[in-house]
């Protein structure tokens, strides 16, 4: 998922930032924004939920809570910040994000 996300970030990223700047100004931008954001949300919950189903959650995480942490840290803002301001590639973004969230949420062995 953090992959896909590499490579559909940057194709979203100029709405994204037009969108996350405007919602709390506009009730429609935040709706849609917001509706957006579920749907990805509901994504990261399956994956988390597929992973302890197969007995692969680290010990002291919740799929909901482990579902959060999925969902935040593979948002927008974090995506622009590093490949933005920070300078990291699309395949930095994936190989790193990827690599913080196996170390924190898999079963590690």
């Amino acid at each position: 998922m953090v992959e896909v996300h590499a490579t559909y970030s940057p194709r979203i990223d100029a709405l994204a930032r037009i969108l996350e700047a405007h919602q709390f100004h506009d009730p429609a931008v935040s709706a849609a924004l917001r509706n957006r954001l579920e749907f990805r949300r509901v994504a990261h919950r399956a994956i988390i939920a597929r992973i302890a189903g197969d007995g692969d959650l680290a010990s002291g995480w919740t799929v909901d809570t482990a579902a959060d942490l999925f969902y935040a840290v593979t948002l927008p803002s974090p995506w622009m910040e590093l490949t933005g301001t920070c300078g990291w590639t699309a395949s930095q973004y994936a190989k790193y994000m990827s690599q913080l969230l196996r170390d924190a949420l898999i079963v590690q062995g």
